[in-house]
């Protein structure tokens, strides 16, 4: 009769290896393997039975184990909305209306406010230091509201604008107060997933 050795499963080893790796086994963990020794006779080789412990891989009839694989995390550098360069509009000296030259820059505005209803816009009003600072604080919050009123008459929503004067507080920086550019409304955007095109640097192409 043959003897039967019961071998660990992805093991190909020979009677003798299974026995000796059970004697070091059973130094380290008591519970590891089962070994039953079958009597020996002279002449016959000794059989053995080893007992391995439930296979490390499930059974085909286990039930399958669901796996959930998180949701990547959206980027918030692409929900952020965009930060775009300022928009300088400028006005001749001791005037509030907004001149004609800048017509043109401020319809293109219009336009591009049309086709992105989620960006508003801030109009920061400002005069060069020539006068008094009540005088130019006014004058900068005439140039401002007169900005908006542009933009409302071209069809955008007032609820869409915030303005405010600042008067000669605020000149542009590394030039003298009584500077030209100082005489200006900055027209800030919020709330754009993109820029307008004609916006560089502050200034519209």
């Amino acid at each position: 009769m043959n003897d039967t050795i019961t071998r660990v499963p992805g093991e190909d080893l020979g009677w003798a290896t299974p026995i000796a790796a059970l004697a070091i086994g059973c130094a380290c963990s008591a519970t590891a393997v089962a070994l039953v020794d079958a009597p020996r006779h002279v002449g016959a080789q000794p059989s053995a039975s080893i007992v391995s412990p439930a296979p490390l891989h499930p059974s085909a009839s286990a039930a399958p184990v669901a796996v959930v694989v998180p949701s990547p995390t959206p980027s918030l550098a692409a929900a952020a909305p965009a930060v775009c360069a300022p928009l300088a509009v400028v006005f001749d000296y001791a005037h509030e209306n907004v001149p004609s030259k800048e017509a043109p820059r401020l319809s293109r505005l219009a336009d591009w406010l049309a086709k992105n209803p989620a960006a508003s816009v801030v109009l920061q009003g400002h005069a060069d230091a020539r006068g008094s600072e009540d005088e130019n604080l006014g004058l900068s919050k005439h140039r401002a509201r007169n900005v908006a009123n542009a933009l409302t008459v071209l069809g955008v929503d007032p609820k869409r604008m915030t303005a405010s004067g600042f008067g000669s507080y605020q000149p542009v920086e590394g030039l003298p107060e009584d500077a030209s550019a100082n005489r200006r409304v900055v027209v800030i955007i919020k709330g754009a997933s993109e820029c307008p095109s004609f916006v560089e640097e502050g200034k519209a192409k």
